[in-house]
């Protein structure tokens, strides 16, 4: 994948792993002025592999817009 992982991440990202199909990383230019964050990848993101593409990306965009 060729990101690198911080060892104080290595945790959490194992438990992720065993209750995902995949990590969803982040998109966009670096560095940035703005990031958002979410909790966790919903059902349309672990699948697809995007970040806020399924029901959260669609409120996402209606209050951003």
């Amino acid at each position: 994948m060729g990101v690198r992982v911080p060892p104080s991440w290595r945790g959490a990202l194992a438990v992720m792993v065993r209750q995902r199909q995949r990590l969803v990383w982040g998109v966009g230019p670096k560095p940035c002025r703005v990031a958002l964050f979410g909790e966790a990848p919903g059902k349309t993101e672990d699948r697809r592999g995007t970040p806020f593409c399924g029901k959260s990306g669609l409120v996402l965009t209606a209050n951003l817009y």
